[in-house]
């Protein structure tokens, strides 16, 4: 093989890898320590509640039921703490899903007992051999309460919500009062989304995937255990068939938050207003 060919081949892998290395870098768990800072560069402020634990610490009050998943009434923020849990536990979690298999296994059958300690230990042992070809799924499990619980804690899940919110206001940051309260005009509204639309295409995968974990968590969030089950053998069929539609319905909600909250709109049809009235004035001379 030419080495040119060999260049161009690599370097067409690591173009197609850099998305996903900065989708890695910027929302997993660096996000923690990086967040308030890329955000307040980008002219947003976001405070992360400061718990004082490392994530060991904050393990062992899982392990002590110290720290439990909890029902949250903001359907707002409920959706995005499911998509930042899933999105986690499934890229980053994997050290530690066979130990909470094994800790999952061991409690349900120590809990079923009401004897003393040793009997509880043969209960527990018992459960973890019986349980033991399960144990990858009932640590994803656990894995997700406890890393929701996390998210809900340090309040990443309204962190990430506050970010989102401000993304309209800063892009129109720059834009004068005048600007913002010029008429939409038809043409410009319409066109204005669909740019917007085009211009979010590389996250497509991600709206895409956030669309279906919204919608399977808005149908069964009510009960944990349904919702997990349903995300494991929902959500891989959802995202395998109807991905490009979900991404499309997502990234057309957001193109449409952007260029209204964000005066986008108001913009274009001010530029092609005085685009048309110059063109009107040469035409004059």
């Amino acid at each position: 093989m030419p080495e040119s060919t060999a260049m161009a081949q690599g370097t067409g892998d690591a173009i197609r890898v850099l998305p996903t290395a900065l989708v890695y870098h910027f929302t997993l768990p660096h996000t923690i320590d990086f967040l308030p800072e890329v955000t307040e560069s980008l002219g947003m402020r976001v405070n992360l509640k400061d718990t004082g634990k490392n994530v060991f610490e904050t393990f062992g009050d899982y392990i002590k039921g110290d720290l439990k998943w909890e029902h949250i009434d903001n359907d707002e923020q409920r959706r995005m703490n499911d998509w930042l849990t899933a999105w986690i536990v499934l890229s980053t979690s994997w050290p530690y899903i066979p130990i909470l298999g094994i800790y999952s296994g061991f409690k349900l059958g120590a809990d079923m007992v009401k004897g003393d300690e040793s009997q509880k230990w043969m209960a527990g042992i018992l459960s973890l051999l019986l349980t033991a070809p399960f144990n990858v799924i009932m640590g994803m499990y656990e894995a997700a309460n406890f890393t929701s619980a996390r998210i809900r804690e340090q309040g990443l899940d309204k962190a990430f919500l506050e970010m989102a919110d401000k993304i309209p206001t800063t892009l129109s940051a720059g834009m004068s009062e005048e600007d913002k309260k010029y008429p939409v005009n038809t043409f410009a509204d319409g066109a204005t989304k669909a740019v917007t639309n085009v211009m979010m295409a590389p996250f497509l995968p991600l709206m895409g995937t956030y669309r279906v974990t919204c919608t399977i968590g808005d149908l069964t969030h009510r009960d944990r255990r349904i919702q997990f089950i349903s995300m494991l053998l929902g959500a891989p069929i959802l995202a395998t068939i109807g991905l490009p539609y979900f991404a499309l319905v997502q990234s057309g909600d957001v193109a449409r938050k952007i260029a209204t909250e964000g005066k986008l709109v108001n913009w274009v049809s001010k530029f092609l207003g005085d685009a048309g009235d110059a063109v009107k004035s040469i035409g004059k001379q």
